[in-house]
This record gives structure tokens, sequence and C-alpha cells, in this order.
């Protein structure tokens, strides 16, 4: 609000007429309660982040700069640029998010005091200093960089305003201001090192453990993550150009506004999904763009470029970086796990700075137009009325279904009943038996389990080992130092060379075959798959993980001491071949002797019976009114399938009340899918339990909305998957009669009757589509084929 109120107020300002100052605070504000309402600024504002205190200290120190500005004349003005540089540092403690506003201050400074600048002699001292900073980074002389800095912070300010005063060169003042800014940015700065102080009072969750020198610099480079360089690897992309910048950037800066008024839709595709890693997927993400919102947004660009060039120049060069420079920056590989338009938050910020523009645009032409048309009598009123229609936006942005289309705005970032992650973590600490190991695979099903445990105090007892913080040496260390109930009895020398290192060693000590290697590790005899496999010297070989070898460390040291655990969400392949030893009692499997069919797991019917009918909580999953966000839908199906396969046990048991049960457990408790509903349909259909499965199938079919024609048909396409033919075909004979015309609904109830056996009226579907695609070869190819089975049939 105060930034925009800034920048149009410098080229209109303040008149004290209530009308032209009201149009300036009434654009200001609307653009602030838009940015609020928007879908990432709502989302981050409910989440205990980096992105928004991050974001807000930016904005601050903008408006910063602006203030002195418009003051650079006053004494004592320079104050505005000292905090605006201390709050950089201070950000800089928080992310690194903030560090992408310094160009756009810079250049609001040097726009704003050009006589600062212009001797040649400031620019090469600076550019040496730059060059030294940049040869001591790279020959590792961080640790000479932190004393200056710890000079300049406690020392600096003092030094520099006695040289201040007795330095009579503009250019030299120049540099001392720049040199003062510096050390107060140090003194924000400071904020960040007190980390190893924390680090090493060994906090139960102490991520990359920066409690020395050593670890501190790995902290900095984010060695935590094993990420690598992402400087040097910008210029190798890891995607497609359209995927980065079209799909992960574009589509979300117009997800990030809501609909009003007449819109467009675009579409956006993708060929890859983590949820199926390896494997094409057609992908479509349909949004809807509002013309009249984006249409203000263009001419508040305009009127900023025309207006004020140098501010505009400002902050669409914040605008570029924090969207086009982010995502060469960040070189975004396809599939991310996750959606990432929180990187984007401060692009998103500068288009609503030019949507409140593109209000004060329109509401400020008024006034020239009524008195062009000799009306002047109207501009308080015709004001008025514009004024009200631009203020629709803020409730459509809260009650705007662009997120989801069954979800306001509001519902889909209402949090206020929504349990469902912190059960789920509950869950999985309350299947473990006292002082098990629970091992976990990464953000999803891990944080929920440690505030739990470490906050809310729960099940203590259960030791969790998160298999993708395993892969660093330090996490390793944690778990041996921290609690003796890990078994872990490497050394660091081990852990640090011939383990985690990148040595030549470090390959022979996770040297594997290329094929699964037969082992005997605790009693039990498997054949252990490598991580990876390559080549080296002409022959294929195989490469364990550092996760992978500590696992089978941590089993070969435990003995059967304490009880193994890992959560249904790892990947059977982080198992390291163990699979079917695993023995599933709900959100978890259990480590067993024992061995099932192969690439298969054994079910404990007790044990999952007795978790998710008695000790599990499921608040908020059958709460219609509760959004559920695509990562939430992936852990209820973890329930789904927690129901399905206790009922495939009952019915292979020969118990056939409980199978039933467990089924009803599933419809009345996790509210699954569809296509996990088709599952224990059919797994009923299979079991012999066709009655209840005809029961729920109806249920089904008269619950469609034939309205809705592409949940309906693909209802019906699920049901052909899972070769349940009659549901099929009364779901697509139904959807003929509303649509007699659509060859996708007609070939499904094709395919049906086939399926059925029922060729005579297959025929009579097969001439029905021909008639309407009388090209179809494939349609052709089908009559043929039910014509020899007329045949056939006639013949016996």
């Amino acid at each position: 609000y105060l930034i925009v109120v800034k920048l149009i107020t410098r080229i209109s300002p303040f008149r004290e007429n209530a009308l032209h100052d009201g149009v300036i605070m009434f654009s200001a504000a609307l653009a602030a309660l838009i940015t609020a309402f928007s879908h990432q600024f709502w989302e981050n504002s409910l989440e205990t982040e980096t992105y928004m205190p991050s974001l807000l200290l930016s904005m601050i120190a903008v408006w910063l700069a602006l203030t002195w500005e418009e003051r650079k004349n006053t004494p004592g003005s320079l104050r505005y640029l000292l905090c605006a540089a201390y709050l950089i540092g201070l950000g800089n403690g928080i992310h690194l998010y903030v560090m992408l506003i310094v160009p756009t201050v810079l250049v609001i400074v040097v726009s704003a005091q050009t006589s600062w600048f212009n001797d040649k002699r400031l620019w090469l001292t600076v550019a040496a200093a730059l060059a030294g900073i940049g040869v001591l980074r790279l020959t590792g002389g961080r640790g000479f960089l932190y004393a200056v800095m710890g000079f300049l912070s406690c020392a600096g300010p003092f030094l520099i305003f006695r040289a201040w005063r007795k330095t009579p060169q503009r250019w030299l003042l120049t540099l001392m201001g720049m040199l003062l800014c510096l050390s107060v940015y140090a003194i924000g700065y400071s904020v960040y090192p007190t980390v190893m102080v924390r680090a090493a009072k060994n906090p139960a969750i102490n991520e990359g453990n920066p409690n020395n020198w050593e670890r501190y610099t790995e902290y900095l480079d984010r060695k935590q993550y094993s990420q690598g360089n992402m400087y040097s690897g910008m210029f190798k992309r890891a995607s497609s150009f359209s995927y980065q910048f079209g799909f992960m950037g574009i589509r979300y800066l117009f997800k990030q506004f809501p609909e009003w008024g007449p819109g467009i839709s675009a579409e956006f595709t993708n060929n890859q999904s983590a949820d199926v890693p390896g494997t094409n997927v057609d992908i479509r993400d349909e949004v809807k763009i509002s013309i009249g919102l984006w249409a203000l947004i263009l001419i508040g660009m305009y009127i900023h470029l025309r207006r004020d060039t140098k501010k505009f120049a400002a902050f669409f060069m914040y605008f570029l970086l924090a969207s086009v420079g982010l995502a060469l920056y960040l070189n975004m590989k396809n599939p991310e796990v996750r959606e990432r338009d929180y990187f984007f938050l401060g692009a998103y910020q500068i288009v609503t700075v030019w949507l409140g523009f593109g209000i004060y645009g329109i509401l400020s032409q008024v006034r020239p137009v009524m008195e062009r048309f000799n009306r002047p009598a109207l501009i308080p009123a015709v004001t008025v009325v514009a004024a009200v229609v631009f203020a629709t936006m803020v409730p459509a942005a809260i009650l705007s279904k662009h997120i989801d289309p069954d979800y306001t705005n509001f519902q889909a970032h209402d949090r206020s009943k929504n349990h469902i992650p912190l059960d789920y973590g509950i869950n999985m600490l309350e299947s473990c038996p006292p002082d098990a190991i629970l091992f976990t695979n990464g953000d999803n099903d891990t944080y929920p389990l440690w505030h739990a445990r470490e906050v809310l105090g729960i099940r203590r007892d259960v030791r969790i080992v998160n298999l993708s913080l395993l892969n660093g040496p330090w996490y390793i260390k944690q778990l041996r130092d921290e609690d003796v109930t890990i078994p872990i009895t490497l050394n660091d020398n081990f852990i640090d060379d011939r383990l985690c290192g990148d040595t030549l060693l470090a390959g022979r000590t996770r040297l594997w075959s290329a094929e699964p290697k037969e082992v005997t590790i605790a009693g039990l005899t498997w054949k252990m798959p490598p991580s990876r496999t390559g080549t080296a010297g002409g022959k294929n070989i195989g490469i364990l993980s550092v996760s992978g070898y500590m696992v089978a460390h941590i089993i070969k040291q435990n003995d059967w001491a304490r009880p193994i655990y890992f959560g249904v969400t790892v990947d059977p392949m982080s198992m390291i071949g163990l699979f079917e030893h695993m023995s599933m009692e709900g959100m978890v499997y259990r480590l067993t002797k024992e061995k099932a069919p192969p690439q298969m797991y054994s079910i404990d019917a007790p044990a999952l019976e007795s978790n998710i009918f008695e000790k599990y909580t499921y608040r908020g999953i059958s709460d219609t009114a509760v959004y559920k966000s695509p990562d939430t839908e992936k852990l209820m199906q973890n329930y789904s399938m927690a129901f399905i396969r206790l009922c495939e046990k009952y019915i292979e048991l020969g118990e056939p009340d409980n199978a039933i049960r467990a089924a009803g457990g599933m419809m009345d408790l996790t509210i699954p899918d569809i296509d996990r509903r088709m599952l224990l349909y059919s797994t009923l259909y299979r079991g012999g339990f066709t009655e209840e499965c005809d029961r729920l199938v109806t249920q089904e079919i008269n619950n469609l909305s034939l309205d809705d024609l592409t949940n309906s048909s693909l209802t019906g396409m699920w049901f052909l998957t899972f070769s349940m033919y009659e549901p099929a075909l009364k779901v697509f004979s139904l959807l003929s009669g509303r649509y007699p015309e659509n060859t996708d609904v007609l070939k499904g109830r094709l395919t049906a009757l086939y399926r059925l056996e029922m060729y005579e009226d297959a025929l009579t579907a097969a001439d029905r589509l021909l008639k309407l695609t009388p090209g179809d070869q494939m349609i052709r190819q089908s009559r043929d084929l039910i014509l020899s089975k007329l045949d056939s049939s006639s013949l016996q």
C-alpha cells in the first residue's frame, strides 16, 4: 500500500482534494488487498516459511529508499538508506531471496543522485573490491571476508563517520557512504552466524549441524541438500524452455489472480509427473485469465513506464530477477517434486503494484472525460461507481474458484479445521510399538512426525530416521551421537572419507554389482539391488546410495533388538530389496523375518485392524468443507489402500463380515478418490461379494452428475480399466442418451458391449459410430472383429 501510494504521488502529488487524493489511496488499498488474497501470498501467510518475512523486509527496504529519495536534500536523510541496508542484511538471516531487491534499491539511489556516482575513480574502486571478493570466494577466503564483515559491524560505523567528516572529495564521500551502508548490512547479517551457537546446543532438529566453521561454510553452500554449484549449473539446462518458463513460470503468474468478469482459458501441458517417474503422462492444467484484471495491469505498466521511466526500470528489474532470473538460476528439472510458485512471490508483488497504477489510471481519467462532455457535476458519482466496480475484485478474489473448481479461494486457504497432516504424523507414530526405529522418506511424511514428537511430546520413544537426510554425513553422525538407541558403529573418518566423500575410496566402499546380489544380514538372506547402475572400464557396475548403505548397516547392528518400520510412503527401491520382508500394519511396514510372495508384502491383519479402526484419528477427512490439497490427497490414498488391503486379507482368510466391514470403513472414513474406489469395487467383485459390490457401484452411478461429462466419462473408463463391464455399460448408456453424438462416449459404450459379448448391440453401436466418423479405421476394424464373433457364434 505504502509503496503504491509513493509511486503514484510521484506522478500525481496529493492536492488536499478529497476526490483526487481518495482515488490514489483507494487504488493503493485495492492493490494491497488483491496482493493479500492472491494465491501464494495467502498460502505463505499460513506457513512458518521464509518467503513472507523475507519479502516483507525487501518491500520495507524499497519503501525506505523511496522515502530517502523524497527527503534526500534534508539533513539526516541517509538514515533511511542505512536502515534499508540493515534490513537487507537482517533478511539474509531468513532467506537469500532478499538479495534480489538490492539492484532495485541501487537503481533508485543512483538515478536520484547521479552526481554522487559520476566519478570513474569510485567505480574503479568498487570494481576492484568486487573482484577481490570474487577471488577470495573462489579461493576459499570466506573466513577473511567474515573477518572484514565483523570489523565493519563492530568498528566500521565509528571509523567511517570520523573519516567522512574529514573527506573533502565527493567521490570519497560517496564511497564512505557505501561503506557505511555495508557496515550496517554486516550488523544485520550478523544474525546468520548465530546458527553455529544454536547448533552447538544440539537441538532435536539440527539440519546440517553447522556447529563449527567447516560445517557452517557447508551450510552456507547448502551442501546438506547435495545440490552442487547452482551458478555453473545454470549453463546446462535441466529441462525444456517451455517447461521452466511456461509450465513452471507463466502458468503460476496467471494462477495467482482471481476470476473477475469475462475471461479466457489457457491450457498448459506437461509430459512428466513425479508420481510416475520415467513415464510419459498427459498433464493438462487449464488456467482462467481475467481479461479486465490483466488489462488493468497492462495499463498500469504503460502509465508507470511513460510517466516515471526510472522507477519503472527499477521495479521492472526486480520483476525480471524474481521471475525470469530465478527460473534461469533454479534450472528446474522436469518433473519437479511439487509446485514451485512460491519461488516467484516477488514478481507477483510487482504485478500488483502495476495493478494499482492501472486502477488509478482509469479512475483519474473520469474528470477529463466528464469535462470533455461538459458534465463536471457527474465527476464524483461516476468516480464512485467506477471505484465500486473495481472494489468487487476483493470479494471476487475471496470467492474465486480458480484454484479448485469445488472450493472458493477462502476455503482453499482455510486451515482452521485441517488436522489431516498432523493426524497422519501421529497415526504413523502410534502404528509403532515401543522403542521402534521408523524410516521415513521426505518432507511430507517427516515434518508432521517431528512436530508431534518434539513439540507435542507424542511417542518420543520412536526414533525417526529420514532417508533423504541419511545421505548426509552430518545426519549420520547426529543419529549416532544424539541417540544411543540408533545402532551406528561407524567413526567420523569412515563416514566423511570412505562413505560420503567424493573420492575413489568412497566409490569403492559403495561399489556393488550391476544386478541384485545375495546378502545375509541379521539372519535375513535376500538379493540386495544397487541404488543406481553405470559403466566403468567397459563393465556394468552398481553403486549403493549412502542411505542404502546405512539402512543395511542399521539393520545389521540392530540385529532385531528394536522393531524396525518403514513408512508406506517410502519408495520400495529405498528398502534395499527387503520389500518382500515387509508386513503392512497401516501407514507403516514392519520388517519381518518371514517372506511374502514375490513383488509383494504381507498383511498383519490384527495389527492393521487395530491401527486403522482403533488407534487412528481421521479429523477433517470426511468434512467436505475442509480443502484437501494435492499433497493431502496423496496422504489420504495411503489410508484407502490400508482398508483395501485389510479387505483383501479378510477375503483370503474367509471372513466375509470383516471384509465388508473393512470396505465400509474405507468408504466412511477416508473419502477415497475415484481410482481407490474402483480398486475396492474390483476387490469385492473378485472376492465374490457381488451384492455388496453392486450396491456400492449403483451408489457410485447414482451420484454421477451427467452434466459433468469429463468426470462421468472418467468413471466409465475406470470401470472398463478394472474389467467391470456391466457398470461401465450403464454409465456410457446414460451418457450416450445425454450426448448422442459424443464419439468418446459411444466408443466407451461399444467397448463395454463387446466385452460383455453383446455382439448384436455392439454391431449397432459400431455402425452408429461409423456414421459419425466414417474415416475412423479403428472403428471399422472393431466392426469387422464383431462380425467375426457373430459368425463364429452362428456356426456354433
